[in-house]
């Protein structure tokens, strides 16, 4: 036979399955099949039984695969042992978070079992792995597509929750944002400039803005269960963290509460934490778009600039150009405490980070 060229997960169940399935060469059931015999020794026709399963299962499950993050080769693994009834498969798969095992087990195990037995030796003396007669398999195949669907909006509808039902939990306020600060960016939801006063160790002055970067992270989280963008779950499991750090924050700074000020309701402003902090605007901007002809002054630990038409906004910076951002403004900052208003020259070379999409320019 010549070599077959197989998907990752499609090779993964057929190796799962040569080593699971002994040659009953004796009374102990014998040695595994992949002591002797490899993915070459299949007989033609039970390979393509195996193959249409596999191809089957990915298509039929391709939402929940996706959604559970399990890597193929892994999923074609615990495909074969799960659909066998093995003492091990997607129900114990630490791989993958909870809600996903029983639902990856149950589609697994709809398919029943495939026993592989040993043929006899052909004309030419060479024995085949054979599995059930095609014909007989693909008219009593039994998957039912029902479970899969059936879990999807629940599987779904639990990743939603999950964010929702994070409490608030104490966090340092400085390690909250450095956390924080490679998941802020230009024109964000609130990480970014939260993100960079908690650095610096304060109170940020407007809850909405908190809000805002509860929501933002909150979004995130899904995405990076699924593993878009290149994210991972442990970057969920830090945005999970971010969000109860942050709750915690917005029910503790504002002596008003944590929720936005009711239709009529008059607020007060945050008890200052330090000198200066009552005079941080709350309007934000990137230190990127700072416009030349600023004055940039250092409150607290918090950088202000006030542009050149008299307006002022807190200055933040995102993590993959923090230490560029604040060396620059800790330069302008000096000038503008010498009363000059300097010409923003951003460092040499530096373009900054690009948005989903966007090129560069040459």
């Amino acid at each position: 036979m010549p070599p077959q060229r197989l998907d990752s997960f499609t090779r993964a169940y057929i190796e799962a399955a040569l080593w699971s399935t002994t040659d009953n060469s004796d009374e102990q059931g014998g040695e595994p099949l992949d002591a002797n015999y490899g993915i070459d020794d299949i007989a033609p026709e039970t390979m393509e039984l195996m193959i249409e399963d596999c191809a089957d299962f990915q298509e039929r499950y391709a939402e929940l695969l996706s959604e559970s993050g399990i890597d193929d080769a892994r999923a074609g693994h615990d495909f074969w042992l799960s659909r066998g009834g093995a003492g091990s498969g997607f129900f114990d798969e630490d791989t993958i978070d909870e809600e996903f095992q029983d639902p990856l087990q149950e589609a697994a195990q709809s398919y029943g079992e495939f026993d592989l037995y040993l043929g006899d030796p052909d004309a030419d003396g060479e024995v085949f792995i054979h599995g059930p007669p095609p014909d007989w398999y693909r008219s009593h195949r039994k998957p039912a597509p029902a479970v899969s669907e059936a879990r999807r909006p629940m599987i779904r509808s639990r990743l939603e929750a999950r964010s929702a039902s994070i409490k608030a939990r104490f966090i340092d306020r400085k390690r909250l944002g450095e956390m924080m600060s490679p998941w802020g960016g230009d024109g964000d939801g609130g990480i970014g400039p939260v993100g960079s006063y908690y650095y610096g160790g304060h109170v940020y002055p407007d809850p909405k803005w908190v809000e805002g970067a509860i929501a933002q992270a909150e979004s995130y989280i899904p995405k990076a269960e699924r593993g878009e963008h290149g994210w991972t779950k442990k970057d969920a499991r830090d945005l999970r963290t971010i969000v109860a750090g942050l709750r915690y924050y917005l029910e503790h700074d504002y002596p008003a509460g944590s929720a936005s000020p009711r239709a009529g309701e008059v607020r007060s402003p945050p008890r200052p934490r330090y000198a200066g902090e009552a005079d941080l605007p709350t309007t934000n901007i990137n230190w990127r778009d700072i416009p030349r002809g600023s004055k940039v002054e250092l409150v607290g630990h918090s950088y202000v600039v006030t542009k050149p038409d008299g307006t002022r906004a807190s200055v933040y910076w995102s993590g993959h150009d923090a230490a560029v951002a604040q060396r620059t403004l800790d330069s302008m900052a000096q000038a503008g405490a010498r009363g000059q208003r300097v010409p923003l020259p951003m460092p040499r070379g530096f373009h900054g980070a690009l948005r989903p999409g966007q090129k560069r320019r040459r």
